[in-house]
Order: structure tokens, then C-alpha cells, then sequence
């Protein structure tokens, strides 16, 4: 009996033994370095420019009146594809790679806070000489959008808010949940070990139909991921405070369209409510069908809601 135990021990020790080292085999990924992924994601249109010492991916499309799109946090300058054609025949289309985030990469000092963030954007905009846009965001690019307009209100014309943070939902749990990038070790481990699934999964709880979470586009935000540095955004960035409470509706006097996701999992229609309550929008439009990122899972009826709302 007791060689049928330690048997069995032994088999089980080898079995789970080549199950972790297939999973690492598996899940071997290492960093890259920047320039390897510019290779493969820019755009004919892409151009880089320093900001604060910085060489920051963005691009330029179409002519006439200037529209800055802002993707949010985990995105990238990808998730306007689908919607820049049709802007770009009325507007001049400007959507960059934000700080930490696709080919523009990490913060040098890591410093995500609401000052730095702000920062950055001022910076943009000082150094592209930009004045009277109209700014478009979603999720943490529209909170970007806000804190801009609400400081620089003679810059912006209009606001489009896409499932935007910044919404106060009463008895909401706020606090700081649980992330696998703060484990011990984690920023060593993630350096060559990153496994597909993970990426796949955060990507998959943003869209409400399961097709929107393409493999297409699972693979570019796996690749984003491998550009050094950008890995451990969400640590960093969570080590920062971001209130929602600092959208103060009174100083946003610019008009403003809101549309949202009614199976928006992330930033719930909960959340929209109070921003709406709060910001008095022109037009607030619930995209039924929809989760958090609208512009890639209804393309057309948000580029149609935005030239309406932008050329009326």
C-alpha cells in the first residue's frame, strides 16, 4: 500500500511538473523593444513627435476642423480604425498612442497620476500648436478629455464622450481590486512569461458579443503588451489616485455627446446616469446591444451619431 502511494505521489509530481512546463512553453513571450512593433502596427500615416522627451505615435487624416480622439486604459491608437475613414472626410482626424499605452510606450518615470496625464496632453497640444478641436474619448480617454476641457475650456469645441470614466455610481465599490501585477515578482516574471489567455479574457469582458473580441484583435493588444514597459501600466497607473469626482460639470460649459453601451460591463449605465446628471449633455444616446468599447462593435452608428452631433 505504501508503494502504490509514493507511486501515484511520483506520477503526480511528474504530471504537474510537465503541465507547468508546458504552460510556461506555452506562455513564453518576452518583451520586445519598441521599435520591433513599429514595424509591424504603423500606419502609412503615422508620425512620432517628443513630447516632454517623449516620442509619442499619433497620426494625422483628412482635412477641415480638428477632431483629437483619445483611446482608454489597455487600449490603444487601433480602437478608432473602424470610425476614422468616415470622420476623416469631414475633419481633420488626430489620434495618438497615449502615455504608457501602443507605440508611444511607458512613462520613463513611470508617473501615471492626473497630473502627468494632464500634463502630457497639454504638451501635445502646445507642441502640434492645437487650438479649437473638437476631442472625442472613451473610457479613461474620455475622463483625459474632461480634465483638458475643464482647464482649457478656449481650446475645445465640442465633447464626445464614449462609455467615459468619471461616473459615480451610489454604493459602488471603488476601491482598488485585486491585479496579478502586483504580485511579488510578477514585473520579473510578465518580462518572459505573458500568457495569450489573459489578454484575451480583460479584452473579452469589454465588448458585450463574444465576435467583437476577434483574434485579429486580441493578437494587437498582445503584441502591444510585449513592447517593454507597457506590460505593468496597470500597476503603475493604480498606484495613483484618478477621482471621479474631479469631473466638475459646471466648468464643462462646451456641448456634449455622450454615448454608451447599454451591456457596458465596465462603466454601467449606473454610472452614465450620474455623469449625465452631472455634465447636462446635448445628447445622450444608449447603444442597445453594446459594451465598452461602441467604435469597434457598432462602428457605423457611432460614426454617423458623431458627424450629426459635430457638423449640427
Amino acid at each position: 500500500m505504501k508503494k502504490i502511494v509514493i507511486s501515484c505521489a511520483l506520477t503526480l509530481s511528474v504530471v504537474l511538473s510537465l503541465i507547468s512546463v508546458f504552460f510556461v512553453v506555452y506562455s513564453y513571450h518576452p518583451e520586445v523593444d519598441l521599435e520591433e512593433m513599429k514595424a509591424k502596427y504603423q500606419y502609412p500615416e503615422s508620425k512620432y513627435v517628443n513630447v516632454n522627451g517623449l516620442w509619442v505615435h499619433y497620426y494625422e487624416k483628412g482635412e477641415g476642423d480638428t477632431l483629437l480622439l483619445l483611446h482608454g486604459n489597455g487600449g490603444n491608437i487601433h480602437h478608432f480604425d473602424e470610425i476614422t475613414e468616415a470622420l476623416s472626410q469631414h475633419f481633420k482626424v488626430i489620434a495618438l498612442d497615449y502615455l504608457g499605452h501602443g507605440l508611444t510606450g511607458a512613462d520613463p518615470a513611470l508617473d501615471y497620476s492626473n497630473q502627468n496625464m494632464l500634463s502630457f496632453l497639454e504638451a501635445f497640444f502646445d507642441t502640434l500648436d492645437l487650438d479649437k478641436v473638437h476631442i472625442a474619448g472613451n473610457s479613461m480617454g474620455g475622463y483625459w478629455a474632461m480634465l483638458y476641457a475643464q482647464k482649457h475650456p478656449e481650446n475645445i469645441e465640442k465633447i464626445v464622450l464614449l462609455d467615459a470614466y468619471g461616473g459615480i455610481c451610489p454604493g459602488a465599490d471603488y476601491t482598488a481590486h485585486f491585479m496579478p501585477e502586483n504580485l511579488p515578482f510578477a514585473e520579473t516574471v510578465t518580462t518572459y512569461v505573458f500568457p495569450r489567455f489573459i489578454v484575451q479574457s480583460e479584452f473579452e469582458k469589454n465588448v458585450y458579443s463574444p465576435a467583437s473580441a476577434t483574434d485579429e484583435l486580441v493578437d494587437l493588444h498582445y503584441d502591444m503588451f510585449t513592447i517593454k514597459g507597457n506590460r505593468m501600466y496597470r500597476k503603475y497607473f493604480s498606484q495613483y489616485e484618478h477621482p471621479r469626482g474631479s469631473i466638475e460639470g459646471g466648468k464643462l460649459t462646451q456641448p456634449i455627446l455622450m454615448l454608451w453601451g447599454e451591456k457596458d460591463s465596465v462603466h454601467d449605465l449606473c454610472e452614465a446616469n450620474d455623469l449625465v446628471s452631472r455634465l447636462n449633455p446635448e445628447r445622450f444616446m444608449v447603444m442597445k446591444g453594446v459594451g465598452h468599447l461602441p467604435m469597434l462593435e457598432n462602428p457605423r452608428m457611432v460614426e454617423k451619431s458623431m458627424l450629426d452631433f459635430l457638423r449640427g
